[in-house]
C-alpha cells in the first residue's frame, strides 16, 4: 500500500474537480463517450442482449448526466479480440483474489475489469449488479488514480479512493429493458457525495438511501480510506459483503 506522502502525490496528480470525478475530455473523447467491450469468458454464465441493454440504460440514462460520461457496449470472444481503444470488462468463473466478486484497474493505459461467477453464485449475489458495480466504478475512475480527502468523526483527515458503488454496494434497483425485462443494477453515489458541504436535499446516491456526504454508508457498503493525519496505513470503514472494488 501507499504512504501517506506517496498518496498526498497522487492525490495532486488527480483531477482538478474530484467532487465532479469526471476524467478530461482528452482522456474519454470529447462527447465524453466510451466504449467498453463485455467479453464472457464464463461457462456458467450467459450474457444476454438484455443485460447489455440494461447497462447502457444505465449508464447513459442514470449515470452518465450526473457524472459526464456515456458507454457503448459490444461484445467480444476475447480480450484480445476487443476493438483498439476500448475498455473491456471479462467475466470469467473463479476469481483470482481471495474473496473478491471484481475489481478494475488499468494496463497500458487500458481501463479493464473482472467479475467473476461462481464466487457471486456462492455469495447469493446477483452477478448483473455485480457488473453494473464495476463498469460504474471503471466509468468515474477509468486510471484508479483518484483520491478524495475527508474529514471523520474525531477531525482526522483520510484519504479514500474515488469508488461510486463502494459505500452503497448492497443496494440494487432493476432497469427495464425493451422487452420488458427486469435487470438488477447496482446503486452508486452522486458526485456530491464526495463533497463534505454537501446539504440535504441534495441527491447523494442514485437511490436516495444516504443519508449524508462521505464517510456515510448504507447497510453492507464500506470505504477504505488512509489516514493522514497520523500517517496510518489502508483500512476498512464499514463491512464488506459483496466483495467488489
Amino acid at each position: 500500500m501507499a504512504t501517506a506522502a506517496q498518496a498526498l502525490a497522487a492525490l495532486q496528480k488527480s483531477i482538478a474537480d474530484l467532487a465532479a470525478a469526471a476524467e478530461t475530455e482528452e482522456q474519454l473523447g470529447s462527447a465524453g463517450l466510451v466504449s467498453v467491450a463485455l467479453v464472457n469468458g464464463s461457462a456458467n454464465f450467459t450474457l444476454t442482449p438484455q443485460l447489455v441493454e440494461a447497462l447502457e440504460i444505465q449508464v447513459n440514462r442514470d449515470f452518465g448526466p450526473l457524472w459526464g460520461v456515456h458507454v457503448r457496449l459490444s461484445t467480444a470472444a476475447n480480450p484480445a479480440a476487443v476493438t483498439a481503444g476500448s475498455w473491456y470488462l471479462l467475466i470469467t468463473d473463479n476469481s483470482d483474489q481471495a474473496g473478491a466478486l471484481g475489481w478494475h484497474n488499468q494496463t497500458g493505459g487500458q481501463p479493464y475489469g473482472e467479475v467473476f461467477v461462481l464466487p457471486a453464485q456462492q455469495s447469493n449475489v446477483v452477478l448483473s449488479t455485480v457488473i453494473s458495480h464495476e463498469l460504474l466504478e471503471m466509468l468515474a475512475d477509468p486510471w484508479v488514480n483518484s483520491l478524495v480527502q475527508y474529514q471523520d468523526a474525531s477531525g482526522g483527515q483520510n484519504l479514500a479512493p474515488l469508488e461510486v458503488c463502494d459505500p452503497v454496494e448492497n443496494d440494487q434497483y432493476n432497469v427495464i429493458t425493451s422487452d420488458g425485462t427486469q435487470v438488477a443494477v447496482s446503486n452508486f453515489v452522486a458526485p456530491g457525495y464526495f463533497n463534505q458541504a454537501t446539504k440535504a436535499p441534495a441527491l447523494l446516491d442514485f437511490m436516495n438511501k444516504l443519508t449524508g456526504p462521505i464517510p456515510a454508508m448504507t447497510t453492507g457498503g464500506y470505504i477504505s480510506y488512509l489516514p493522514i493525519t497520523t500517517s496510518g496505513t489502508w483500512e476498512q470503514l464499514g463491512v464488506r459483503l459483496a466483495g467488489t472494488s
